[in-house]
Protein backbone atom coordinates (compact mmCIF):
# COMPACT_ATOMS: atom_id res chain seq x y z
CA UNK A 1 0.00 0.00 0.00
CA UNK A 2 1.23 3.68 -1.04
CA UNK A 3 0.71 6.01 2.44
CA UNK A 4 -1.52 8.59 1.25
CA UNK A 5 -1.44 10.82 4.34
CA UNK A 6 2.43 11.25 5.66
CA UNK A 7 1.78 15.15 5.85
CA UNK A 8 1.81 14.88 9.77
CA UNK A 9 4.86 12.65 9.87
CA UNK A 10 6.75 14.48 12.43
CA UNK A 11 11.03 15.01 12.61
CA UNK A 12 12.75 12.31 14.15
CA UNK A 13 13.66 14.75 17.51
CA UNK A 14 10.18 15.36 17.74
CA UNK A 15 9.29 11.42 16.66
CA UNK A 16 11.72 10.31 20.33
CA UNK A 17 8.90 11.91 22.46
CA UNK A 18 6.04 10.20 20.86
CA UNK A 19 5.30 6.62 23.40
CA UNK A 20 5.79 3.32 21.53
CA UNK A 21 2.39 2.43 21.46
CA UNK A 22 0.97 5.70 19.54
CA UNK A 23 3.76 5.95 17.19
CA UNK A 24 2.33 5.02 14.10
CA UNK A 25 -0.83 6.87 14.85
CA UNK A 26 1.48 10.18 15.58
CA UNK A 27 2.85 9.07 12.11
CA UNK A 28 -0.02 9.07 10.17
CA UNK A 29 0.37 5.58 8.18
CA UNK A 30 -2.18 4.98 6.25
CA UNK A 31 -3.10 2.98 3.29
CA UNK A 32 -4.60 3.53 0.17
CA UNK A 33 -5.47 -0.44 -1.06
CA UNK A 34 -2.04 -0.24 -2.98
CA UNK A 35 0.16 -1.61 -0.32
CA UNK A 36 2.88 -0.12 2.36
CA UNK A 37 5.38 2.20 2.26
CA UNK A 38 7.94 3.13 5.51
CA UNK A 39 9.44 6.36 5.14
CA UNK A 40 13.46 7.24 6.38
CA UNK A 41 12.08 8.87 9.64
CA UNK A 42 10.04 5.78 10.55
CA UNK A 43 13.14 3.39 9.83
CA UNK A 44 15.38 5.67 11.99
CA UNK A 45 12.77 5.94 14.89
CA UNK A 46 12.03 2.07 14.60
CA UNK A 47 15.78 1.86 15.03
CA UNK A 48 16.01 3.87 17.96
CA UNK A 49 13.43 2.53 20.15
CA UNK A 50 14.20 -0.68 22.23
CA UNK A 51 10.81 -1.69 22.72
CA UNK A 52 9.81 -4.34 20.23
CA UNK A 53 7.66 -3.19 17.58
CA UNK A 54 5.50 -4.63 15.04
CA UNK A 55 2.34 -3.77 12.86
CA UNK A 56 -0.33 -5.66 10.91
CA UNK A 57 -2.19 -5.86 7.68
CA UNK A 58 -6.18 -6.53 8.42
CA UNK A 59 -5.15 -10.06 7.30
CA UNK A 60 -2.93 -10.08 10.51
CA UNK A 61 0.36 -10.25 8.44
CA UNK A 62 2.99 -8.73 9.77
CA UNK A 63 4.43 -6.20 7.70
CA UNK A 64 6.67 -4.37 9.77
CA UNK A 65 9.35 -5.17 12.69
CA UNK A 66 12.37 -3.59 14.39
CA UNK A 67 15.37 -4.64 15.18
CA UNK A 68 13.86 -5.64 18.92
CA UNK A 69 11.11 -7.29 18.15
CA UNK A 70 13.28 -9.54 16.13
CA UNK A 71 15.49 -10.54 19.05
CA UNK A 72 13.03 -11.75 20.84
CA UNK A 73 12.11 -14.33 18.26
CA UNK A 74 12.99 -17.40 19.08
CA UNK A 75 15.40 -18.67 16.27
CA UNK A 76 16.64 -14.92 15.00
CA UNK A 77 14.28 -14.95 12.03
CA UNK A 78 12.37 -12.31 10.10
CA UNK A 79 9.27 -12.43 10.96
CA UNK A 80 8.11 -9.99 8.12
CA UNK A 81 5.47 -11.20 5.27
CA UNK A 82 4.36 -14.20 7.78
CA UNK A 83 0.77 -14.44 9.88
CA UNK A 84 0.28 -13.59 13.11
CA UNK A 85 -1.58 -17.26 13.32
CA UNK A 86 2.05 -18.50 13.37
CA UNK A 87 3.13 -15.90 16.07
CA UNK A 88 4.13 -18.93 18.95
CA UNK A 89 6.25 -20.07 15.78
CA UNK A 90 7.69 -17.36 15.69
CA UNK A 91 7.86 -15.57 19.28
CA UNK A 92 6.94 -18.73 21.69
CA UNK A 93 4.02 -19.44 23.92
CA UNK A 94 1.85 -16.21 25.18
CA UNK A 95 1.05 -16.75 28.67
CA UNK A 96 -1.03 -14.37 31.22
CA UNK A 97 -0.57 -13.49 34.52
CA UNK A 98 -2.32 -17.03 35.94
CA UNK A 99 -0.16 -18.93 33.60
CA UNK A 100 -2.72 -19.79 31.20
CA UNK A 101 -1.92 -19.85 27.34
CA UNK A 102 -3.02 -17.16 24.87
CA UNK A 103 -3.52 -18.68 21.17
CA UNK A 104 -2.52 -16.41 18.89
CA UNK A 105 -6.04 -15.43 17.47
CA UNK A 106 -6.65 -13.57 21.17
CA UNK A 107 -3.03 -11.94 21.35
CA UNK A 108 -2.98 -8.45 22.28
CA UNK A 109 -2.40 -7.39 18.17
CA UNK A 110 -4.93 -9.42 17.22
CA UNK A 111 -7.34 -7.84 19.15
CA UNK A 112 -6.64 -4.42 17.83
CA UNK A 113 -7.35 -5.46 14.85
CA UNK A 114 -10.69 -5.88 15.69
CA UNK A 115 -10.75 -2.60 16.79
CA UNK A 116 -9.51 -3.13 20.90
CA UNK A 117 -7.08 -1.15 22.38
CA UNK A 118 -4.45 -2.94 24.95
CA UNK A 119 -2.35 -1.18 27.23
CA UNK A 120 0.54 -2.80 29.02
CA UNK A 121 -1.27 -6.00 29.39
CA UNK A 122 1.39 -8.70 31.51
CA UNK A 123 2.36 -11.41 29.82
CA UNK A 124 5.28 -14.02 29.66
CA UNK A 125 6.64 -15.45 26.11
CA UNK A 126 7.85 -19.11 26.93
CA UNK A 127 10.16 -20.70 24.72
CA UNK A 128 12.52 -23.58 25.06
CA UNK A 129 15.20 -21.65 25.78
CA UNK A 130 13.71 -19.74 28.31
CA UNK A 131 11.26 -17.25 28.70
CA UNK A 132 10.68 -13.81 29.19
CA UNK A 133 8.34 -11.11 30.76
CA UNK A 134 6.76 -8.27 28.72
CA UNK A 135 3.99 -5.81 28.81
CA UNK A 136 2.28 -6.21 25.28
CA UNK A 137 0.32 -3.14 24.44
CA UNK A 138 -1.83 -2.88 20.51
CA UNK A 139 -3.67 -0.70 18.98
CA UNK A 140 -5.76 -0.35 15.81
CA UNK A 141 -4.04 2.15 13.25
CA UNK A 142 -7.07 3.65 11.30
CA UNK A 143 -7.22 5.27 7.31
CA UNK A 144 -8.72 8.76 6.80
CA UNK A 145 -11.90 7.36 6.91
CA UNK A 146 -11.75 6.05 10.89
CA UNK A 147 -11.48 2.44 9.23
CA UNK A 148 -9.24 -0.05 10.55
CA UNK A 149 -6.40 -1.06 8.18
CA UNK A 150 -3.83 -2.71 10.38
CA UNK A 151 -2.23 -2.10 13.93
CA UNK A 152 0.32 -1.81 15.98
CA UNK A 153 2.26 -3.63 19.21
CA UNK A 154 4.70 -2.92 21.34
CA UNK A 155 6.32 -5.80 23.64
CA UNK A 156 8.46 -4.50 26.45
CA UNK A 157 10.82 -6.71 28.17
CA UNK A 158 10.57 -6.79 31.81
CA UNK A 159 12.03 -9.54 33.05
CA UNK A 160 15.06 -7.31 34.73
CA UNK A 161 12.38 -5.35 36.36
CA UNK A 162 10.26 -8.29 37.40
CA UNK A 163 13.49 -9.76 38.91
CA UNK A 164 14.81 -6.36 40.87
CA UNK A 165 11.37 -5.82 41.99
CA UNK A 166 10.75 -9.31 43.69
CA UNK A 167 14.44 -8.83 45.25
CA UNK A 168 13.27 -5.29 46.47
CA UNK A 169 9.74 -6.84 48.00
CA UNK A 170 11.91 -9.65 49.39
CA UNK A 171 14.54 -7.42 51.50
CA UNK A 172 11.36 -5.57 52.48
CA UNK A 173 9.86 -8.65 53.93
CA UNK A 174 13.21 -9.51 55.69
CA UNK A 175 13.15 -5.70 57.49
CA UNK A 176 9.53 -6.89 58.73
CA UNK A 177 10.80 -10.54 59.95
CA UNK A 178 13.49 -8.67 61.77
CA UNK A 179 10.82 -6.24 63.40
CA UNK A 180 8.84 -8.66 64.11
CA UNK A 181 11.52 -10.80 66.09
CA UNK A 182 12.46 -7.72 68.12
CA UNK A 183 9.29 -6.97 69.13
CA UNK A 184 8.56 -10.65 70.12
CA UNK A 185 11.77 -11.00 72.01
CA UNK A 186 11.14 -7.66 74.05
CA UNK A 187 7.32 -8.55 74.82
CA UNK A 188 6.53 -12.82 74.48
CA UNK A 189 10.28 -13.99 74.95
CA UNK A 190 11.08 -11.57 78.31
CA UNK A 191 7.21 -12.34 79.82
CA UNK A 192 7.83 -16.50 79.03
CA UNK A 193 11.70 -15.86 81.05
CA UNK A 194 9.67 -13.75 83.59
CA UNK A 195 7.06 -16.67 84.44
CA UNK A 196 9.52 -19.27 84.46
CA UNK A 197 11.53 -17.14 86.92
CA UNK A 198 8.64 -16.91 88.91
CA UNK A 199 7.57 -20.54 89.20
CA UNK A 200 10.61 -21.79 90.02
CA UNK A 201 10.62 -18.85 93.30
CA UNK A 202 7.16 -20.49 93.71
CA UNK A 203 8.42 -23.82 93.59
CA UNK A 204 11.10 -23.19 96.37
CA UNK A 205 8.68 -21.13 98.29
CA UNK A 206 6.01 -24.12 98.83
CA UNK A 207 5.22 -25.75 102.14
CA UNK A 208 1.76 -27.83 102.41
CA UNK A 209 1.54 -31.10 100.01
CA UNK A 210 4.98 -29.93 98.68
CA UNK A 211 5.81 -33.07 96.81
CA UNK A 212 1.95 -33.16 94.51
CA UNK A 213 2.34 -29.18 94.26
CA UNK A 214 5.83 -29.31 93.40
CA UNK A 215 5.18 -31.97 90.35
CA UNK A 216 2.92 -29.50 88.77
CA UNK A 217 5.15 -26.63 89.36
CA UNK A 218 8.17 -28.49 87.53
CA UNK A 219 6.02 -29.51 84.20
CA UNK A 220 4.85 -25.75 84.54
CA UNK A 221 8.56 -24.95 83.88
CA UNK A 222 9.32 -27.26 81.88
CA UNK A 223 6.37 -25.98 79.97
CA UNK A 224 7.48 -22.68 79.83
CA UNK A 225 11.26 -23.54 78.90
CA UNK A 226 10.07 -25.83 75.70
CA UNK A 227 8.20 -22.75 74.77
CA UNK A 228 10.92 -20.06 75.32
CA UNK A 229 13.41 -22.61 73.64
CA UNK A 230 10.88 -22.81 70.44
CA UNK A 231 9.71 -18.63 70.50
CA UNK A 232 14.08 -18.15 70.46
CA UNK A 233 13.99 -20.35 66.98
CA UNK A 234 11.01 -18.76 65.63
CA UNK A 235 12.80 -15.86 66.40
CA UNK A 236 16.12 -16.41 64.58
CA UNK A 237 14.37 -18.05 62.06
CA UNK A 238 12.20 -14.45 61.39
CA UNK A 239 15.35 -12.15 61.99
CA UNK A 240 17.48 -11.15 59.64
CA UNK A 241 20.88 -10.04 61.05
CA UNK A 242 22.06 -8.43 58.01
CA UNK A 243 24.35 -11.22 57.37
CA UNK A 244 24.80 -10.43 53.75
CA UNK A 245 27.60 -8.44 54.42
CA UNK A 246 29.78 -10.82 56.03
CA UNK A 247 32.12 -14.01 54.68
CA UNK A 248 29.69 -16.85 53.83
CA UNK A 249 31.20 -19.04 55.83
CA UNK A 250 30.81 -16.55 58.97
CA UNK A 251 27.02 -15.79 58.19
CA UNK A 252 26.23 -19.44 58.13
CA UNK A 253 27.99 -20.78 61.11
CA UNK A 254 26.48 -18.01 63.18
CA UNK A 255 23.06 -18.97 61.72
CA UNK A 256 23.57 -22.56 62.52
CA UNK A 257 24.49 -21.94 65.99
CA UNK A 258 22.02 -19.62 66.94
CA UNK A 259 18.86 -22.02 65.40
CA UNK A 260 20.48 -24.67 67.02
CA UNK A 261 21.29 -23.87 70.48
CA UNK A 262 19.15 -25.02 73.30
CA UNK A 263 18.27 -28.27 71.24
CA UNK A 264 19.52 -32.08 71.07
CA UNK A 265 20.86 -31.19 68.00
CA UNK A 266 25.11 -32.23 67.50
CA UNK A 267 26.03 -29.39 64.86
CA UNK A 268 29.32 -30.53 62.40
CA UNK A 269 30.11 -27.26 60.85
CA UNK A 270 32.78 -27.28 57.83
CA UNK A 271 32.96 -23.93 56.02
CA UNK A 272 35.43 -22.82 54.04
CA UNK A 273 35.64 -19.21 53.57
CA UNK A 274 35.17 -17.32 50.38
CA UNK A 275 38.03 -17.74 47.93
CA UNK A 276 37.37 -13.63 46.61
CA UNK A 277 34.50 -11.24 46.84
CA UNK A 278 31.37 -13.73 46.42
CA UNK A 279 28.70 -11.30 44.73
CA UNK A 280 25.86 -9.92 47.25
CA UNK A 281 22.90 -11.88 45.13
CA UNK A 282 24.99 -15.30 45.51
CA UNK A 283 25.50 -14.67 49.06
CA UNK A 284 22.15 -13.41 49.85
CA UNK A 285 20.43 -16.95 48.11
CA UNK A 286 22.73 -19.44 49.50
CA UNK A 287 22.58 -17.99 53.19
CA UNK A 288 18.53 -17.94 52.47
CA UNK A 289 19.16 -21.70 51.34
CA UNK A 290 20.71 -22.90 53.82
CA UNK A 291 18.54 -20.76 56.69
CA UNK A 292 15.14 -22.79 54.84
CA UNK A 293 16.85 -26.21 55.00
CA UNK A 294 17.71 -25.81 58.97
CA UNK A 295 14.11 -24.37 59.58
CA UNK A 296 12.69 -27.26 58.04
CA UNK A 297 15.09 -29.96 60.08
CA UNK A 298 13.99 -28.05 63.88
CA UNK A 299 10.46 -28.10 62.45
CA UNK A 300 9.97 -31.51 60.83
CA UNK A 301 12.70 -33.61 60.76
CA UNK A 302 13.20 -34.54 64.71
CA UNK A 303 16.99 -34.74 63.82
CA UNK A 304 19.55 -35.70 66.56
CA UNK A 305 22.54 -34.63 63.89
CA UNK A 306 23.35 -32.71 61.74
CA UNK A 307 26.45 -31.82 59.27
CA UNK A 308 26.69 -28.57 57.63
CA UNK A 309 29.35 -28.29 54.94
CA UNK A 310 30.38 -25.28 52.56
CA UNK A 311 32.82 -25.06 49.86
CA UNK A 312 33.53 -21.67 48.14
CA UNK A 313 35.21 -22.20 45.14
CA UNK A 314 36.82 -19.82 42.75
CA UNK A 315 33.76 -21.23 40.49
CA UNK A 316 31.20 -21.53 42.18
CA UNK A 317 29.64 -22.52 45.75
CA UNK A 318 28.42 -25.46 47.39
CA UNK A 319 26.19 -25.84 50.14
CA UNK A 320 25.42 -29.57 51.35
CA UNK A 321 23.35 -30.49 54.75
CA UNK A 322 23.35 -33.50 55.96
CA UNK A 323 20.47 -34.64 58.83
CA UNK A 324 19.89 -38.04 60.15
CA UNK A 325 15.91 -36.84 61.04
CA UNK A 326 12.89 -38.21 59.61
CA UNK A 327 13.46 -38.37 56.60
CA UNK A 328 10.14 -37.87 53.43
CA UNK A 329 9.44 -38.53 49.93
CA UNK A 330 10.61 -35.68 48.18
CA UNK A 331 7.87 -36.50 44.63
CA UNK A 332 5.17 -36.46 47.24
CA UNK A 333 6.29 -33.15 49.19
CA UNK A 334 6.76 -31.43 45.70
CA UNK A 335 3.16 -32.25 44.39
CA UNK A 336 1.70 -30.95 47.75
CA UNK A 337 2.04 -27.25 47.33
CA UNK A 338 0.92 -26.67 51.20
CA UNK A 339 3.96 -29.22 52.60
CA UNK A 340 6.45 -28.19 49.39
CA UNK A 341 6.56 -24.72 49.56
CA UNK A 342 10.08 -24.54 51.59
CA UNK A 343 11.48 -27.00 49.07
CA UNK A 344 10.34 -25.48 46.12
CA UNK A 345 11.18 -21.44 47.52
CA UNK A 346 14.68 -23.13 47.88
CA UNK A 347 14.98 -24.33 44.06
CA UNK A 348 13.55 -21.29 42.55
CA UNK A 349 16.51 -19.27 44.73
CA UNK A 350 19.33 -22.03 43.37
CA UNK A 351 17.45 -21.63 39.10
CA UNK A 352 17.58 -18.14 39.78
CA UNK A 353 21.66 -18.32 39.62
CA UNK A 354 21.84 -20.43 37.29
CA UNK A 355 22.59 -23.20 39.75
CA UNK A 356 20.65 -26.28 40.71
CA UNK A 357 19.25 -28.20 44.24
CA UNK A 358 18.90 -31.55 45.06
CA UNK A 359 17.08 -33.20 47.64
CA UNK A 360 17.63 -37.00 48.94
CA UNK A 361 15.34 -38.13 51.47
CA UNK A 362 14.08 -41.36 52.52
CA UNK A 363 11.28 -42.11 55.35
CA UNK A 364 13.78 -43.04 58.24
CA UNK A 365 16.96 -41.92 56.34
CA UNK A 366 17.42 -38.80 56.92
CA UNK A 367 17.52 -36.24 54.25
CA UNK A 368 20.81 -34.16 52.37
CA UNK A 369 19.85 -30.62 50.50
CA UNK A 370 22.34 -30.09 48.34
CA UNK A 371 22.79 -26.28 46.36
CA UNK A 372 25.71 -25.98 43.66
CA UNK A 373 25.89 -21.97 42.14
CA UNK A 374 28.27 -21.04 39.62
CA UNK A 375 30.05 -17.53 39.14
CA UNK A 376 32.50 -15.78 37.46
Amino acid sequence: MTANNLSKIPTFSNAATVSNSQLLKELAVTNSGKGWTRSAAIEMAFRQLKDAILVCDTQGVIVLTNASARVLTRRDQNPDGKRMEFAEDIWGELLDRNGSRIVAEKWPVMRALGGESVSYEECRLVRPDGGVDILFSASPIRGSAGVVVGAVATLTDVSTLKRDDAFLQEQVLERERSRMATHIHDTLSQSLTAITLQLQAAERELQPNQEVAGIYMQRAVAVARETLADLRRCIWTLSHETLEGDDLAEALSFLAERLFDATPVELKLSVQRESGTLPHEIRHEILWIGKEAMANILKHAHATKVEIELTCGTKKVQLCIDDNGHGFQPIRWLRNKKGSFGLISMRKRAERLGGTLEIDSQPGRGTRVLAVVPYL
